[in-house]
């Protein structure tokens, strides 16, 4: 009972920090992403390549994300309007995720076939995403590094 009112607390902190389970990502060109986002890019990874770059909603904060080939950057960069970088996320075989996530992983979709982990940096601490393919739906678990479910949304 106490883990699950610590971890229900701990999702209600970092919901209200930004980490929101309601997200909406739109593709769009680079020409549409500001400026002063390219240039604290271009200024933190030198060597990187972008590869895509989306328009994300999270709650009502606005995002961009540039995802690059993860050659001299992290797989996906989230910055904020003002050039600010505020979530990076990196792609990892499953096996890399520590143990007590991958257990915690499992429990959350014992018949779901993995399609993604990433370890995911936000506002200085890490989380662990894993996606699944569930029933032709993407399920979206997210954890603490305690292995505790922080969200989980179907896409």
């Amino acid at each position: 009972m106490r883990n699950n009112i610590l971890a229900l607390a701990f999702a209600a902190v970092v919901g209200s920090s930004g980490c929101t389970t309601t997200s909406s990502e739109t593709p769009i060109q680079e020409s549409q992403v500001p400026a002063v986002v390219l240039t604290a890019f271009r200024k933190q990874f030198p060597d990187a390549r972008i590869k895509s770059h989306a328009l994300e909603q999270k709650g009502s904060r606005t995002f961009y994300e540039l995802a690059t080939d993860g050659k001299g950057a992290p797989h996906s960069l989230i910055y904020t309007p003002s050039g600010e970088l505020a979530e990076t996320e990196i792609e990892v075989p499953f096996a890399q995720l520590p143990a007590v996530v991958q257990q915690a992983a499992k429990r959350a979709s014992p018949m779901g076939t993995i399609e993604l982990a990433e370890i995911a940096q936000k506002r200085g601490k890490t989380y662990y995403e894993v996606h699944f393919k569930e029933n032709g739906r993407t399920l979206e678990t997210m954890f603490d590094p305690s292995g505790n479910l922080v969200s989980k949304k179907y896409e």
